[in-house]
């Protein structure tokens, strides 16, 4: 046989298995979810870099890349999925406002095997109830329905008006993103932040967005401080064009409570201390919700210290 011919057989030979590689490849990519992890694609490629078919390797390393990113979402989703489900009740009790009232109710909660998860209370004034007390409890109880018979024994109390159930905040508000700083500036992060919500909470998903313009260093530092007080608080924006002192210290105590912090490029030692510094308002607002969102692959630690 010529070396032509031989030339053309093999040039066949090659173009038949890379159109084979991408068929199989269509026919696993589902179950690549569950096979493909960095360690094992990386070992993938090197075999492949072994031998002469670049083709298949483009191919599939391409695709070993897709599907670590859909993993990690996959991954995100499962987290997302157990923490909307461990809140599987929440109790808005109207009662008399009197000394006392909080032991009872958490008596009867704790009697019934319920843990109280999270819990606020205030006295109303406005409306029919003025003058009472309300008092909202997230409880981690069965996944479906409440524990036998809590409502009813809670009505029975005689300083009780009123017993409601709801779904918790986490499954109604879910993560927060709170926004910090001038006006001007917050305003476009937030609608970076609330433009990226909008794409994950039509998924199913639940992500709001606080914001609140102050100025001032005291304020702004009190402000910070705060965030680590507010339930979901998942991730803090600072937006304005000078931020520093006991503002910097503030950010640094929030990062140990486990929140991260993006600055807007400013003037100031915030930006030092900042886990992300992004200079396109409408970009750091989009960036903050892709990393709380569990169906995104942005993830801040992966870029902890960078400048965009």
């Amino acid at each position: 046989m010529s070396p032509s011919k031989t030339g053309t057989i093999r040039s066949c030979c090659s173009v038949l298995l890379t159109n084979l590689s991408l068929a199989v490849i269509s026919i696993l990519r589902p179950h690549f979810l569950q096979i493909i992890n960095p360690d094992l694609g990386l070992g993938i490629i090197m075999l492949l870099q072994s031998g002469q078919n670049s083709i298949l390797l483009e191919v599939i390393t391409r695709h070993i890349k897709v599907c670590q990113c859909h993993g990690i979402v996959l991954e995100r989703y499962h987290r997302y999925k157990e923490k909307r489900e461990k809140m599987s009740i929440a109790l808005n009790i109207i009662c008399i406002d009197r000394p006392g009232m909080l032991r009872d109710i958490a008596g009867v909660v704790a009697s019934k095997g319920g843990n109280i998860v999270y819990t606020q209370q205030f006295v109303l004034d406005r409306g029919v109830n003025n003058g009472k007390a309300s008092v909202y409890m997230e409880i981690d109880g069965p996944a479906e329905g409440t524990p036998d018979g809590m409502v009813e024994e809670l009505e029975a109390l005689e300083s009780i008006l009123e017993v409601t159930v709801h779904p918790s905040f986490e499954k109604i508000y879910g993560s927060r993103v709170i926004i910090i700083g001038g006006g001007a500036q917050v305003a476009q992060v937030a609608v970076g932040a609330v433009n990226e919500a909008d794409r994950h909470n039509l998924r199913g998903e639940r992500i709001s967005v606080d914001t609140i313009p102050l100025v001032g260093e005291a304020a702004l530092a009190d402000a910070v401080s705060a965030v680590s007080r507010l339930h979901r608080a998942s991730i803090l924006v600072l937006a304005g064009a000078i931020m520093g002192g006991r503002i910097t210290k503030e950010v640094k105590k929030l990062q140990e409570e486990g929140i991260p912090v993006i600055a807007l490029k400013m003037a100031g030692s915030v930006p030092e201390q900042a886990d992300l510094v992004v200079t396109d308002p409408i970009q750091a607002g989009t960036f903050a919700v892709m990393h709380v969102a569990s169906t995104a692959v942005f993830d801040i630690n992966r870029v902890r210290g960078k400048e965009f």
